[in-house]
């Protein structure tokens, strides 16, 4: 089994990416097929967890330790929202930004460099393409490396996203920026380095919160607990799900499963771009491929919603006396998914159906 001491990360890398160019986990991810068969959000049950107790000690955890906006992640202004947010389950003792973010909301966004919000906000359909061209990701490491107008080359030039007269008029539109230090952004013990969001924060084993943390197998990410709030009338709903759409890591970098602990009938739920939306439902696990781009979504104003956001590390298992991470008996042998329903990641749950 291949060990990676943290240690030994270039400066410069997230810890998953300098995994993921060390061994041949890209091959899985591109080739390899879950036997699990599902058409969009897979749905279980736990008998083996109470949700009124969980109800209690997520009201409890919010008494105890407030509730954070997530930071902006449209731009470069650092504010928080005031409708999406919660608090952190894991966080960073190393996290380069520790001193402006406490490690109970570290893992609730963090904002961008090189580019102000207004470039998203201000065209909406650019952001639309570039979601459904999946150029998302590498767009902002280009704007980091490059500065803002070298992200519009990259749109233009590289992901063809843009034509060149397009290009011309943002240039034209927005000043260049280039001079925030890319140290800060996706680099090892940034916002990005998922992996290094690994020690539990109190609220973790708040109260019965333990009991479900302890059921899980494998090794906590950057993971949260999540709610909306204050959305109060339709205008503000409406903004809300036009700037959620997003992608996440792959699952076989980051293995997400969701527990929803209140959402009222029909009002909040998860949209995946070509599959469809999927209502919360109180007490439900939902699992799906993250690596697809979707939202959460609200659908009735003046209602609130939260959910325990779990991620893991499917393949890799943490070794804190080491600070390293190691392969574990599923690498290359068995897809995140198929984990999650033979209980490899979390003891209890039961496959209940496949949702669109």
């Amino acid at each position: 089994m291949k060990k990676f001491y943290v240690k030994d990360c270039p400066e410069n890398m997230a810890v998953h990416d300098w995994i993921l160019k060390s061994t041949d986990l890209d091959y899985y991810v591109k080739n390899m097929k879950p036997n699990f068969k599902s058409d969009g959000v897979v749905k279980f049950s736990n008998p083996l967890i109470d949700l009124d107790k969980t109800k209690q000690s997520v009201d409890n955890a919010f008494e105890q330790f407030g509730w954070f906006g997530f930071l902006n992640i449209l731009g470069n202004e650092a504010f928080r929202s005031p409708t999406y947010g919660g608090l952190s389950l894991v966080y960073n003792s190393n996290y380069k930004q520790k001193e402006q973010v406490l490690p109970v909301c570290q893992t609730l966004g963090y904002p961008r460099i090189n580019a102000k919000s207004q470039f998203i906000i201000e065209n909406p359909n650019l952001n639309t393409k570039i979601m459904l061209a999946k150029a998302d990701k590498t767009l902002w490491k280009k704007i980091g490396e490059r500065g803002l107008h070298g992200g519009f080359d990259f749109l233009c030039k590289e992901a063809e996203v843009i034509t060149e007269q397009e290009c011309t008029d943002l240039k034209q539109r927005y000043t260049d920026q280039k001079n925030e230090s890319v140290e800060l952004y996706d680099r090892k013990n940034t916002y990005n380095d998922s992996w290094s969001f690994n020690e539990p924060t109190e609220v973790m084993n708040y109260e019965y919160l333990e009991h479900i943390a302890g059921l899980f197998k494998r090794s906590f990410i950057r993971s949260r607990l999540a709610s909306f709030k204050n959305i109060d009338n339709t205008e503000v709903k409406e903004g809300v799900n036009q700037y959620m759409w997003h992608r996440d890591d792959t699952m076989f970098v980051e293995a997400r499963i969701n527990m929803v602990v209140t959402a009222p009938e029909d009002a909040f739920g998860i949209e995946i771009e070509d599959i469809g939306k999927y209502y919360y439902k109180p007490g439900d696990w939902i699992t799906w491929d993250t690596g697809l781009t979707h939202r959460p979504f609200v659908d009735k104003p003046g209602l609130e919603r939260s959910s325990l956001v779990y991620a893991v590390s499917p393949w890799f298992d943490y070794i804190k006396e080491e600070d390293a991470w190691i392969q574990n008996e599923f690498y290359g042998n068995k897809h995140p998914l198929d984990m999650f329903v033979e209980g490899d990641i979390i003891t209890g749950l039961t496959v209940d159906n496949q949702s669109k």
